[in-house]
């Protein structure tokens, strides 16, 4: 009697009474090797941020401030954290798409979001990417690169 791929009393793929792929009597895989617990998952590498997105503040979709604040009509990034590690702050980079000219570092922030202090020029577009730094290691760590949030600032 089973329901899936199991031998008997199973639900799932398991062996005996299972209710996953477990050998005996488990409830998930049964077997303690294919947890990922925080150290096996740092040994793995830093995940990035992920998820960035950019918007002209003030501009359709994106947040709204009165014309006389210092950021209308500067660019506003938000992202996902990474699902794991203490983070310590995020490293911000931006570049203008049509140059070749590599990505310039234009701030830092405590928290998933940030303002691009530069005032961009409009018609122009930008590239930006975040990378995570740690600080649950001494020295600290980094993550790789984020996405690439492209940018287009409206004339």
């Amino acid at each position: 009697m089973d329901l899936g791929s199991g031998d008997f009393l199973d639900i799932g793929s398991g062996d005996f009474l299972d209710f996953g792929s477990g050998d005996f009597l488990d409830i998930g895989s049964g077997s303690p090797s294919q947890e990922l617990d925080f150290d096996k998952a740092r040994a793995i590498g830093r995940a990035a941020a992920y998820g960035l997105q950019g918007c002209v503040i003030n501009t359709t979709g994106c947040t709204t401030v009165p014309k006389t604040d210092p950021t209308a009509l500067h660019v506003l990034l938000r992202w996902s954290p990474p699902p794991f590690g203490q983070v310590a702050q995020y490293v911000i980079f931006s570049k203008d798409a049509a140059s070749n000219k590599p990505f310039q570092q234009i701030g830092t922030s405590t928290i998933p979001s940030f303002v691009d202090p530069n005032q961009t020029p409009g018609g122009k577009t930008f590239d930006y990417y975040v990378k995570t730094e740690f600080n649950d290691e001494t020295p600290h760590t980094f993550s790789g690169k984020s996405n690439i949030a492209v940018v287009v600032i409206p004339k």
